[in-house]
């Protein structure tokens, strides 16, 4: 008897939540993505019902309580990306979505495993996995040796050097509150990143916290304290096909705290773009897109980047201190990257043979270390990268 009265006040409540229906429409298709044929019969497969306008719902998605969960991630899906108004994003966006989405591919993030559970058809084979990348791949643009627009626009930077760091009364902050950090440029560099999906160079410099952590071997997770910056240049490649840093694109920080950032996965996250600092996000929800994107990396709490091995011991001086970076560059045709420090009145140049980077897709960053050699300064005619 109480079994039956169970099941029936089971089948009532069951019945009841039918009648909590979310709001869950499809808009008018304004701008759909011009793929080809087989790469788009990917994305409507696999990607389509959460990131567009097109979404098609089976009959076990429209029951409750699934169908609650449905709309939310549609929603949100669709806020992040969405290919029925493809056309609404500028081309360089375009192209960074398609890269971060066959990142979230490749590390297993996207599609859902909740969704390809009950979805079968939306599981990726590794030839779906193929044919995105070399979709995504035709994106990428080479540079041009000797491009006059970017050794112009660097030229500029070198001229206004001087008046490109912001006042200390004055510096800018994001809308999350986190504020620019000058010092950023005095830091250990912990590794380099060339993005060919966007043409820049990389490095990433980490605070004393960091450091000491990556010392200890304990950055999974990451100590409260630590501060890591990204510092991103546009590539300037010459005619022997050496690339160096050209103009200085943006700097972003990434601040743990678990407990004042526990809503954006234990990370303060900030971008400022162009000499001007100019805080990046109309909305303080835009800490939303930088835990999206870095979503992939998760289990290793949040970061891409994997500390160079020995790269504190390897840019100390003589007598124990830290050197300052001067600039970095890249041998196209050796495959190699090199971060050049100041060194008295030398340069020590530190070079590694590239590796493809595990954790994104269309980068590579230091492997094997190669060399590390000293040169006289008058011997070193580049110039140093800027960094305001």
């Amino acid at each position: 008897m109480k079994i039956r009265i169970l099941l029936v006040f089971c089948t009532i409540v069951c019945g009841l939540a039918q009648l909590y229906r979310p709001v869950l429409e499809n808009p008018p298709v304004t701008g759909e993505i011009n793929a080809p044929e087989n790469v788009k019969a990917i994305l409507k497969r696999a990607c389509y019902d959460c990131h567009s306008n097109q979404t098609d719902l089976r009959w076990f998605d429209k029951l409750q309580p699934a169908y609650a969960l449905v709309s939310s991630h549609v929603r949100d899906g669709r806020a992040g990306l969405n290919f029925s108004n493809w056309d609404s994003l500028a081309k360089g966006n375009q192209k960074a979505k398609l890269f971060e989405s066959i990142n979230q591919v490749i590390s297993g993030a996207m599609p859902l495993k909740s969704y390809t559970l009950v979805h079968r058809s939306a599981k990726l084979s590794h030839e779906d996995v193929q044919v995105l990348k070399n979709y995504v791949s035709t994106f990428i643009t080479p540079n041009k040796p000797g491009d006059t627009a970017k050794i112009n626009a660097l030229n500029r930077q070198y001229t206004s050097y001087s008046s490109l760091m912001p006042s200390v009364k004055n510096l800018p902050k994001t809308l999350n509150g986190i504020t620019f950090m000058p010092d950023y440029k005095n830091w250990v560099p912990i590794s380099t990143t060339q993005r060919f999906d966007n043409g820049t160079m990389r490095v990433i410099l980490g605070n004393d916290v960091a450091i000491k952590a990556i010392k200890q071997g304990k950055t999974n997770p990451w100590p409260d304290g630590t501060v890591l910056a990204k510092v991103a240049w546009d590539q300037m490649e010459d005619e022997r096909e050496k690339i160096e840093t050209g103009e200085f694109k943006q700097v972003e920080f990434m601040i743990k705290d678990r407990e004042k950032y526990k809503d954006t996965k234990g990370w303060g996250w900030a971008r400022f773009k162009t000499p001007e600092f100019l805080a990046y996000g109309k909305t303080v929800s835009f800490t939303t897109e930088c835990v999206n994107c870095h979503r992939p990396v998760g289990d290793n709490d949040y970061v891409f980047t994997v500390p160079v091995k020995n790269i504190s011991a390897l840019s100390k001086g003589r007598d124990g201190t830290q050197l300052k970076l001067f600039s970095s560059f890249i041998d196209k045709k050796q495959q190699t990257m090199s971060s050049v420090y100041l060194d008295g009145n030398k340069k020590r140049i530190i070079t590694w043979k590239q590796k493809d980077d595990l954790y994104w897709y269309g980068a590579k960053v230091p492997g094997e270390l190669i060399s590390v050699k000293q040169v006289k300064s008058d011997n070193f005619t580049s110039r140093g990268s800027v960094m305001p």
